[in-house]
């Protein structure tokens, strides 16, 4: 088994300089004229039913057909500003230069018709350029466009440090979450309620990842009573072929804890299990997915490398078993 993680050298002064930019604009005050947004954009895969569905008589629950029809795909475009608890989603067909370019003259002509400009964080992707503006419009107004713009991209790799996936990840669960969306219309008919409820209840984002966190990095101390529920769960899991359920009872019915002070269940045993920061590695961005960047920490490993190679190659033997029994 092979696990890939988005390690950067040790001296990437790309990576830095960008990362370092993109902090620098996290920590301005707030200021009206210069609002600073983050975008980001996620594929949707459309499946239509096979079948009609049928509901209860009470028409409570819905029964929906296992088999499905593959309806063609959509992107979603999302803008969010952090310190005013706003955020606005919308799903072209597309995802093309054109598409972005069309977003970003929505942005400024009718959400910000009045700032002197729009400071914009994104990743960068190849369409998210002012070359795409010149693409789609005529010089005179591509540059218009652009004047309005201060872009600042996140770091190759780095792509969780923009905000905006902060808000696309509530949105996966939150409003698409399991449902079977057939269509383009579908999926805007859940946007828009979605983004409205957050933003009348004005739901923000705690952004406490700084430039002093990256220069001055503080050293990670793991207290002796949840090292051993951490060794054990490692043991258990790769040498008695314990469960995630029988892991958390044991740990449970001798007084052990989570870090939050709860009581342990399938899903922390899961986290803990993949969580690199036992075996003397620091996780930036969300544990396990691509973006993910791995660092060297300065704490001292729990867990050897043998038991959580051991650890990662069970889990994906078991996935993979119940996948094929399925």
């Amino acid at each position: 088994m092979k696990k890939c993680w988005c390690i950067p050298p040790d001296q990437n002064a790309a990576f830095v300089a960008s990362m370092e930019d993109v902090l620098a604009v996290y920590a301005r005050p707030y200021d009206e004229n210069y609002p600073v947004i983050c975008m980001d954009e996620k594929p949707v895969q459309f499946f239509a039913n096979a079948r009609r569905s049928l509901h209860s008589k009470d028409g409570r629950i819905e029964y929906e057909d296992n088999e499905y029809i593959r309806n063609g795909t959509a992107s979603i475009f999302l803008f969010t500003e952090p310190l005013i608890g706003w955020r606005y989603a919308d799903a072209q067909e597309h995802r093309t230069k054109e598409d972005w370019a069309k977003q970003i003259k929505w942005l400024l002509d009718e959400q910000y018709p009045d700032v002197k400009k729009v400071v914009l964080v994104m990743d960068n992707l190849n369409t998210h350029s002012v070359a795409s503006l010149y693409q789609t419009y005529p010089p005179q107004e591509a540059f218009r466009l652009a004047s309005r713009l201060e872009i600042h991209y996140t770091p190759k790799h780095g792509s969780w440090l923009d905000m905006a996936e902060i808000e696309l990840s509530a949105l996966a669960r939150q409003c698409i979450g399991s449902n079977r969306i057939p269509d383009i219309e579908a999926l805007r008919n859940l946007l828009k309620p979605w983004y409205t409820d957050r933003n009348i209840k004005q739901r923000g984002i705690k952004w406490q990842f700084t430039t002093e966190d990256v220069r001055n990095p503080r050293i990670l101390v793991i207290d002796e009573h949840t090292s051993a529920a951490v060794l054990h769960s490692f043991k258990a899991y790769a040498e008695e072929n314990q469960s995630y359920a029988e892991i958390a009872a044991f740990l449970n019915k001798r007084g052990y804890v989570t870090v939050g002070g709860k009581p342990f269940t399938r899903e922390t045993i899961r986290q803990m299990l993949t969580n690199p920061i036992y075996i003397g590695m620091i996780a930036y961005g969300r544990i396990g997915s691509s973006s993910q960047l791995l660092f060297t920490g300065k704490h001292q490993p729990i867990v050897s490398r043998h038991l959580w190679d051991q650890v990662q190659t069970l889990r994906a033997e078991r996935r993979s078993r119940k996948s094929t029994d399925e």
